[in-house]
């Protein structure tokens, strides 16, 4: 960042103004390698910002240069620009915010009050944000976000936080608690069809609660309900970060029914473009392998690599898992009483599964 040419010019307003009132016009702009940056507006008073305007402009036309300058490693790239607009009044501060990169839009609306934040938001395409992150399958429509945001001695106060995509909607509410106090969300989520969040997932209604208790190195859900179409699971769930992973888990389950969780709409493949070569043909004229590189792979003795699996990963990680399914539905068979268990504890993996 430091070798970067760096442009600064502007002006704060005329000096009668700032020696009577310390107030009036200002407009400051700087320029940081590819990133231009624009604020403008008026001052009311030092004393009080009721009458203040701001609006900022920050444009650049590829974001991942900005990024690889600033030293940072996001996998965002392409034109950015944002516009945000804020005025101040007795009561409150009101904004408003539009940002673009390629064509990942994000529009939101805030009031500042001075104990509350009001927020409105949309983003979205998912499915550009999702290409973005290396993430397939997200749909093709903006996700929305309204809420207020409290702020107490005992941390941010989460009132009616609430999130939707589709017909999916996900509603938080509780404490995140400053210093080391515990924070608790309550969570729930419902939806018509899961497929309508990923493409790969079955089209199945869900509705899902927990509470979410974070205290430390400890996350805690619980109590946890879920139901997927037929199935549902309770119970709770925890996992401590302290020294590597320790995840402990206890569930019930009245039904599983896994031809139904099977089932995606995306469990058809999409037809080949106009022209494409069927995928026999593909194959028939694909040249021969390697003759060196067949050759190794034949005296290889082992069956998936030759360098050893990474077992020592698993020193670091410790479940306690035990989950009792009273019906398990599939395509091939239906099983009654299940009671699956599986521990990790000092690498040593042991699994059980008993039904009826």
């Amino acid at each position: 960042v430091l070798a970067l040419p760096l442009e600064l010019s502007g002006n704060i307003g005329t000096l009668p103004e700032l020696t009577d009132r310390g107030a009036g016009a200002f407009e400051l702009k700087a320029a940081l390698g590819q990133l231009a940056m624009d604020a403008s507006g008026y001052m009311a008073s030092l004393n009080s910002l009721a009458g203040s305007k701001l609006k900022l402009l920050v444009e650049s036309p590829e974001l991942e240069q900005v990024i690889s300058d600033l030293g940072l490693s996001l996998p965002f790239s392409g034109p950015l620009a944002m516009q945000a607009d804020f005025e101040a009044g007795e009561t409150a501060t009101n904004g408003t915010l539009k940002a673009s990169v390629n064509d990942i839009e994000l529009n939101g609306e805030l009031e500042l009050q001075p104990q509350k934040l009001q927020l409105e938001a949309t983003v979205g395409p998912l499915d550009q944000l999702g290409a973005l992150l290396e993430v397939q399958g997200l749909p093709a429509e903006a996700a929305s976000i309204v809420g207020n945001v409290a702020f107490a001695e005992e941390g941010l106060m989460l009132e009616e936080l609430s999130a939707a995509v589709a017909s999916a909607k996900l509603k938080a509410e509780g404490t995140l608690a400053s210093g080391d106090a515990a924070s608790e969300i309550k969570v729930q989520a419902t939806g018509d069809s899961l497929a309508e969040l990923m493409a790969s997932l079955p089209a199945v209604t869900f509705d899902a609660s927990t509470t979410v208790t974070l205290a430390g190195s400890k996350t805690t859900l619980k109590p946890l309900q879920t139901r997927f179409g037929n199935s549902d699971i309770a119970g709770w769930l925890e996992l401590d970060t302290a020294e590597g992973t320790d995840l402990k888990a206890r569930l019930e389950s009245k039904l599983i029914d896994a031809e139904e969780l099977s089932a995606s709409t995306a469990d058809d493949p999409a037809p080949p473009p106009a022209g494409a070569a069927e995928p026999g043909a593909a194959a028939a004229a694909a040249p021969p392998a390697d003759a060196a590189t067949a050759t190794t792979t034949a005296k290889s003795k082992y069956v998936f690599t030759e360098d050893p699996l990474p077992w020592e990963a698993l020193q670091n990680n410790n479940l306690d898992i035990l989950w009792n399914i009273g019906t398990l539905k599939s395509t091939t068979a239906e099983l009654s009483k299940l009671v699956l268990q599986s521990t990790l504890q000092d690498g040593d993996l042991k699994a059980g599964l008993d039904f009826e």
